[in-house]
C-alpha cells in the first residue's frame, strides 16, 4: 500500500466518523456515540451497558418526536399539553395498578384497563 493509499483510507474513516457524528445528531442521539463506536478495535463487538443505553438515549422513542406527537395528540383532543402528560401518567398508573392486581389475561384485568383507558384517555 503506496502513501496515497493510506491517507485515502484516513480520509475515508475521518469523513465516515464525521457523517456518523452528523446522522447521530440528525436522529436525536448524542453525537458522542460516534466517539464510543470509533474507539473499538474494528475486529471486537462491545456491547453498550444499561446505563449506556439510557445516556444515549437508544432505549425509549426519540424525544423530538414524543413531543411533537404529544403536542398534535393535544391539539385534536382539545387539551392542553401538560393535562395530557397528567393523564397520560394517570393511565400508566392505574394500568401499573390493573397489572398487579389481576392476572394478566383475565377478564378482570382486560376491564381494569378499559376503565383506566375510559378515565384518563379523552375519545375526541
Amino acid at each position: 500500500m503506496g502513501i496515497d493509499d493510506l491517507g485515502s483510507i484516513d480520509r475515508a474513516f475521518r469523513d465516515l466518523y464525521d457523517e456518523s457524528r452528523r446522522y447521530f445528531e440528525s436522529m436525536n442521539v448524542p453525537a458522542a456515540l460516534a466517539d464510543l463506536m470509533f474507539s473499538v478495535d474494528p475486529e471486537k463487538v462491545r456491547y453498550l451497558s444499561e446505563d449506556e443505553l439510557i445516556f444515549y438515549r437508544l432505549n425509549r422513542r426519540d424525544i423530538i418526536r414524543q413531543e411533537q406527537g404529544d403536542l398534535r395528540t393535544a391539539k385534536r383532543l382539545g387539551v392542553s399539553r401538560v393535562e395530557l402528560l397528567q393523564r397520560k401518567q394517570q393511565f400508566e398508573d392505574a394500568f401499573r395498578e390493573c397489572w398487579e392486581t389481576f392476572d394478566y389475561i383475565s377478564d378482570d384485568f382486560n376491564g381494569c384497563v378499559n376503565d383506566a383507558t375510559d378515565r384518563y384517555i379523552p375519545h375526541r
